[in-house]
């Protein structure tokens, strides 16, 4: 298609050169005689003449070497060949503001870029001049993973969490051997973000691997002197004594508290187990007795 009008600012829509035979030549390239180097991207866009008459392409001349004229009958002295180089001028390879398109080279930006609308970014995305944000959700958009308030305060609310708690005492138990907290008969749920502690086996089931902060507390209403209770945390079967407390009021009430972190694999489980030291008729009290933890990272 042809282009109709003014040619953009600064590029010239065809280029003459000027070769002066000094006899015997049947090619021509470089520096012409007013020394432009001859340069051209595709034969086709080139016109020959000799001596003001045109040339046949690829009969009289070919450009099938690189910025060259050849396959030329053997020049006479002061015969002038004249090359005419078009400039091929396209818009094809520009992205339309109204349909959009692909840039698959850099793009620099100097000025401020708005975008209305989802971006997709594929590879890495580097923001040195700080990254203004308010949400991030996951890979399909669809759950929110992390907003930051006008503050500057960040909430997760898809971490998972939770809290379980007792809710009333224990009747006089023995649990002077290793015994599961039993919140599903004598507590409840607080919260459960994720749906990971199954209240039935009372266990809490990592959803993800990752680091883990785990808390419980338990409260023992005991009627023997110096008696105590040890607080196990259990992952897969496996006890680890994570805490424990003597009872310096000689019967009265016992507490102890665990907190830690773990290093957790994906459908680890985690329950609590207790322990009394010597007294084989305790109550486990309602209010205190608890077990809590989330995904640290």
């Amino acid at each position: 298609m042809a282009y109709i009008g003014k040619s953009p600012t600064g590029t010239g829509v065809r280029q003459r050169y000027y070769f002066t035979a000094t006899g015997g030549e049947t090619s021509l390239s470089g520096a012409d005689d007013n020394s432009n180097t001859l340069v051209f991207s595709d034969g086709n866009y080139v016109d020959v003449s000799l001596n003001g008459i045109a040339l046949v392409a690829g009969t009289d001349y070919n450009t099938s070497t690189a910025n060259t004229i050849a396959g030329l009958s053997a020049l006479s002295v002061s015969d002038i060949v004249e090359v005419v180089v078009y400039d091929i001028f396209t818009v094809a390879d520009t992205v339309s503001a109204k349909d959009g398109g692909t840039f698959s080279g850099n793009v620099a930006m100097g000025g401020t870029l708005s975008v209305t609308g989802t971006s997709t970014l594929t590879g890495a995305a580097t923001a040195t001049g700080g990254l203004n944000v308010g949400t991030i959700k996951e890979a399909t958009g669809t759950t929110t993973a992390m907003t930051i308030d006008s503050s500057g305060r960040i909430l997760t609310p898809a971490r998972p969490a939770f809290r379980v708690k007792f809710d009333s005492d224990t009747s006089p138990i023995n649990i002077s051997s290793i015994t599961i907290l039993d919140f599903n008969t004598y507590g409840s749920v607080d919260f459960d973000i994720g749906s990971n502690f199954v209240l039935a086996s009372n266990k809490f089931v990592a959803p993800i691997s990752g680091l883990y902060q785990i808390d419980s507390q338990v409260v023992i209403q005991s009627a023997e002197a110096s008696t105590g209770v040890y607080i196990y945390v259990n992952i897969n079967g496996t006890d680890t004594r994570a805490g424990e407390i003597n009872d310096p009021q000689g019967g009265g009430y016992a507490s102890t508290r665990y907190s830690g972190l773990f290093n957790l694999t994906a459908n680890d489980e985690i329950l609590i187990r207790v322990r009394t030291i010597s007294d084989t008729s305790v109550t486990i009290r309602g209010d205190g007795t608890e077990f809590s933890g989330f995904l640290v990272g």
